[in-house]
Formats: structure tokens, sequence, C-alpha cells
């Protein structure tokens, strides 16, 4: 039986914006966090009509 000595890399942090107003802030903070490698983005209370 082998046993693998590889550590899995732990999942980044959630980037969460709450009650966000405008779309290009959406974008902007989506753009920063695909040049860290981030993936987990959360919006809370977004405003109707996007």
């Amino acid at each position: 039986m082998q046993v693998s000595n590889d550590i899995l890399p732990a999942p980044g942090p959630a980037i969460i914006l709450v009650e966000p107003q405008l779309g290009e802030n959406i974008g902007m903070v989506a753009r920063a966090m695909a040049n860290f490698g981030l993936s987990e983005l959360r919006l809370v209370n977004p405003r109707d009509g996007w």
C-alpha cells in the first residue's frame, strides 16, 4: 500500500460583497480576484435589475 504525502492546497477565501450598488464594482472585484487566483465570490442582497 502506497501512502501519499501530497498536501492538498487549502481553498482560497470567499470574497463577499454586501449590497453592491453598481455592476462595475462587481466586475472590478471579479477581475482583481482572477489576478490573485481566487474564485469564490458571493453577493449579499444585490440591487435588483441585473
